[in-house]
């Protein structure tokens, strides 16, 4: 299901299907959800999409199967197939998952096996020496997979002087 402002059909060879979705565009697809300004929408012949959103961010999320919490990213474009069941993300991009958080260049989520790569850049892209860096904040999970809490600061001991 998709709502935008606007929508419109484009003529393309590679594609059974082309659709532009322009304005306050939202995806969803059970607990997936992609938010972006303007989207591009193509359907295959065997009736799987595929295509790619751009906006400042793009807004993906997806709820984690037997947990809580949710896949949230975010980035200035995103890539979505669902022949690879692939969910990319460009630019500026940032992934929170419970309490972890990560932010790079570019970040590929399977939505079937919710694995996930963070990377400084995308396969192939070489950038300066000064970008490209992955920086994130993990919190260790429990045994049985769930997210671990957060440490209270106020339960911490004072510093000794």
């Amino acid at each position: 299901m998709f709502e935008a402002d606007r929508s419109y059909n484009v003529a393309e060879k590679d594609s059974a299907d082309s659709r532009v979705l322009e304005g306050n565009v939202v995806i969803t697809q059970g607990t997936m959800r992609i938010a972006a300004n303007k989207l591009i929408l193509r359907q295959d012949k065997d009736g799987l999409r595929f295509g790619e959103g751009f906006g400042a961010p793009v807004f993906f999320t997806q709820k984690q199967e037997g947990r809580t919490d949710f896949f949230e990213a975010y980035g200035e474009r995103v890539e979505f197939d669902e022949r690879t069941d692939n969910v990319k993300l460009f630019s500026k991009a940032k992934l929170k998952i419970g309490k972890d958080e990560l932010t790079a260049e570019y970040i590929v989520y399977n939505t079937t096996t919710e694995k996930y790569e963070v990377a400084g850049a995308p396969p192939g892209t070489r950038l300066p020496q000064s970008t490209g860096r992955v920086t994130g904040v993990l919190y260790p999970g429990a045994k049985d997979g769930t997210p671990a809490k957060a440490p209270d600061p106020a339960s911490e001991p004072a510093p000794a002087n």
